[in-house]
């Protein structure tokens, strides 16, 4: 569709010269005493096109010898005439039959929606099932891990609100914060898959790594770093309010409130005062802890044991941005095909799951803290006897998949 009306609008656009050149033609023709008849004013356009200065009409003999004379200045005035449409008329002639043509093809569209919307549905549904029928079990383990997990996490939350102890109150705070958030990610990593989005859920499944990291940091250290992080929120508050100050007038907003910025910043003041320059770092809550900079993530990562997901984290990082990894290796393709992936895909649950169930059940066991009881021993082989279930159902679903994919293309 878009490419007919380019078509035909440059050809109309490649007609304009000669559209000008006729009216001067007719013009002439009036001025000599000649009917301009559209025949003889297209036979002498044809000519002066051609570069011909002598030529007949034919059947054209009431008027034999005219002769049509274009002067220095007529020519000059004809270009003129056309650079100007060019520059000014041609722009709205432009705009409008874009809109005419925009609001012609938006109501073709929205009458047609229904049938391709019903078409759609159809599809999807059927790849739906089809999934469910390949990774079913898979999802049913990782669900039960996810449900467990959250029921870890309720009954951690509940606790900490009866209880009135002072003692590591912000390292237990900040560890309850942390796993429901990473078990609200989990959830958006399940949907991601289940709607076959093995690339975005793997994107996800960054966040969460990012998550258990600093949990396992938080459990390891003093309450000290617990309240540490918690307060780091006012860095970032800074840093967010440094970023829309800035950008807020091109964006067409109003300017933040006075009374808001003055206590962020005063805010943002104590606690540099209080922690150093080292603490307005993006991983500055950690900096006196670890004897960093506060200023890379593969620092935390280190500290946490969790340098050897490091691999696995680069290769989440390429959906997170546009590098060119991101439009080459991607997980919803089956090693071979050359598909431009624009939409789910069947393929490549099995990375991004397997990932998110050993962070999710590491996250939950730091629960516990350090001195396990007989019940938290319990249920901590429960999470790994499902974590390692979950682990071989995704890796046997995926390995079928890639059989059937060999045979079919056999």
């Amino acid at each position: 569709m878009k490419g007919d009306l380019q078509s035909e609008f440059d050809k109309v656009i490649e007609d304009v010269p000669r559209q000008f050149l006729e009216r001067t033609i007719e013009s002439k023709l009036q001025d000599a005493g000649i009917e301009p008849t559209p025949k003889r004013v297209e036979r002498i356009a044809d000519a002066i096109m051609a570069g011909e200065e002598h030529f007949e009409i034919e059947e054209d003999t009431l008027h034999p010898g005219v002769t049509l004379a274009f002067s220095d200045e007529e020519i000059a005035e004809l270009t003129g005439l056309i650079q100007e449409f060019y520059e000014t008329q041609l722009p709205e002639v432009i705009s409008k039959t874009a809109a005419e043509s925009a609001d012609k093809i938006f109501k073709t569209l929205k009458r047609d929606w229904p049938a391709q919307k019903a078409w759609q549905d159809g599809q999807f549904a059927q790849f739906k099932i089809n999934l469910e029928l390949r990774w079913g079990n898979a999802f049913d383990l990782y669900r039960m891990i996810l449900t467990s997990a959250r029921e870890a996490g309720e009954e951690y939350s509940n606790r900490l609100h009866r209880s009135r102890a002072k003692r590591n109150r912000n390292k237990r705070v900040a560890l309850s914060r942390l796993h429901a958030r990473a078990c609200r990610v989990a959830e958006e990593i399940l949907v991601l898959m289940k709607e076959g989005f093995a690339d975005g859920a793997m994107a996800r499944w960054r966040t969460l790594h990012e998550i258990t990291t600093v949990s396992i940091l938080i459990a390891d250290f003093d309450d000290e770093m617990a309240e540490r992080y918690l307060l780091h929120e006012i860095v970032e508050a800074m840093r967010a309010l440094e970023i829309y100050e800035e950008t807020y007038s091109d964006l067409g907003f109003g300017p933040p409130s006075k009374r808001d910025a003055q206590r962020t910043r005063r805010e943002f003041d104590a606690v540099r005062q209080r922690f150093g320059k080292e603490y307005c770092t993006p991983y500055g809550w950690a900096a006196k802890h670890l004897a960093i900079d506060g200023k890379r993530f593969s620092d935390l990562e280190k500290a946490a044991r969790r340098s050897h997901m490091r691999s696995h984290y680069k290769m989440a990082s390429q959906n997170v941005h546009a590098g060119t990894k991101g439009i080459t290796d991607q997980l919803g393709l089956i090693d071979g095909s050359q598909v431009l992936l624009a939409g789910p895909s069947n393929a490549g649950l099995e990375e991004p799951a397997q990932n998110t169930v050993i962070s999710l059940v590491q996250v939950t066991v730091l629960l516990y803290g350090q001195n396990w009881k007989i019940d938290d021993i319990l249920l901590a082989n429960v999470f790994f006897k499902l974590r390692d279930k979950a682990i071989d159902a995704f890796i046997l679903a995926g390995r079928k998949l890639k059989r059937d994919e060999d045979a079919l293309r056999k």
